[in-house]
């Protein structure tokens, strides 16, 4: 049984000038960009997204987090009193459930269960920099999130589909990073989730399961928009993989 949560209380977020791509304001899934401690809107997307749905565990699990001052899962734990934990591979507080760990696609699976990661937690977050779309095809092959909240590249557009080769090194500042959009899309279409959000900053992506999508968040028109780019060239010209090249479908 689910229940519901508020998503009240935020400092408002006013999108800059954006271009726009096939926006479309899903009715029955209201969505509302706030910051509590996330460093864009995400604290408001992932409260509304909730209060519609409602929670199941309330556990989260958040990848790439910082020190856990500012991040995704800072307010579920702190004002929300969400359970859950989060891992960085440069910082550790346990006061704030941060645990100083390097999380790859061949490790994110022992880490998980290490750190006791439900089956079907209601949140994960992932923003590492690096193998992003890696680590969450290897999660998604074991685990079920009801919602994931997925950094991807805006550098790259919405039809590119691209991410970084396996096992990529630490991103250089440059825009050779991540994953496409259309990258993480096609993942999420593969494991049964449905895209139903794109935040205003360009920064992240929300996939709901299937399952718990309202039946009219799952007949509505695709939402993305499309900032322009934010980072440097790659210095490197070093190429992209295409998501295929890692999938079955």
């Amino acid at each position: 049984m689910m229940s519901t949560t508020s998503c009240a209380g935020f400092a408002t977020i006013t999108p800059g000038t954006r271009r726009v791509y096939n926006v479309r304001q899903f009715d029955h899934l209201p969505i509302t960009e706030g910051r509590t401690y996330s460093e864009h809107g995400e604290d408001g997307v992932i409260a509304s997204v909730f209060s519609t749905i409602g929670t199941t565990n309330r556990f989260f699990v958040e990848i790439g987090c910082g020190d856990g001052t500012e991040c995704n899962t800072r307010r579920l734990a702190e004002i929300a009193e969400w359970d859950g934990f989060k891992l960085d591979c440069a910082h550790s507080d346990a006061e704030r459930r941060v645990y100083q760990e390097t999380v790859t696609p061949g490790e994110v699976r022992r880490l998980l269960h290490t750190y006791g990661c439900p089956q079907a937690p209601d949140l994960l977050s992932i923003d590492i920099d690096s193998n992003d779309w890696h680590v969450l095809h290897a999660i998604l092959q074991h685990y079920q999130p009801v919602l994931i909240v997925a950094e991807y590249n805006a550098n790259l557009g919405f039809l590119v589909d691209a991410t970084v080769p396996l096992y990529h090194a630490k991103w250089d500042g440059s825009r050779y990073f991540g994953a496409s959009y259309a990258a993480f899309n096609r993942l999420g279409n593969l494991f049964n989730y449905r895209t139903v959000y794109v935040e205003a900053s360009g920064t992240n992506m929300f996939m709901l399961r299937r399952d718990c999508c309202p039946q009219e968040v799952l007949d509505a028109e695709r939402c993305f928009w499309l900032p322009g780019p934010m980072h440097g060239a790659d210095p490197l010209h070093r190429p992209w993989h295409r998501s295929s090249e890692y999938l079955w479908d």
